[in-house]
């Protein structure tokens, strides 16, 4: 059963992950827009590394968390030991905190592979753009 409009607004931390993905979006469209006085082969360095340093995060340390996680319930400890659980939680009928947990934990991971996933494809898209701009400025393209 989806939640209805007035349950998601009462809801602030569902929304902030939100928030996060269009300032973190927001962060790669401005740095693609700032380096003009900075030379071509400078701008071309950094979006590679920017880019490098995204798709390594979400293919390795996205990775190692999943396998932490599968080998000793890294993600559910951490949220068991570091947030509060109230006794009853509103999950149901006979739920634990540990149902609890590793929810939450889920929700988390979702969110984080969403954001590490946008980031990936968008400073891909962002450093395609600048290698053609700088193609265009006087540096040779990589294929014929």
């Amino acid at each position: 059963m989806r939640p209805s409009g007035h349950e998601l607004i009462a809801r602030p931390a569902s929304r902030t992950s939100d928030l996060q993905l269009v300032l973190l979006i927001s962060y790669v469209s401005i740095f693609t827009l700032l380096p003009r006085e900075l030379s071509n082969k400078a701008v071309l360095t950094l979006h590679f590394i920017h880019t490098l340093g995204w798709c390594l995060f979400h293919s390795f340390g996205l990775g190692l968390l999943l396998r932490g996680q599968s080998k000793n319930k890294m993600l559910v400890r951490h949220f068991l030991k570091h947030y509060p659980y109230p006794q009853r939680s509103g999950f149901g009928r006979g739920s634990s905190l540990g149902k609890v947990a590793a929810t939450e934990a889920f929700e988390n991971w979702k969110r984080l592979y969403n954001l590490s996933l946008c980031m990936s494809y968008r400073t891909l898209s962002y450093a395609h753009l600048v290698l053609s701009s700088c193609a265009d400025r006087g540096i040779p393209k990589f294929h014929s």
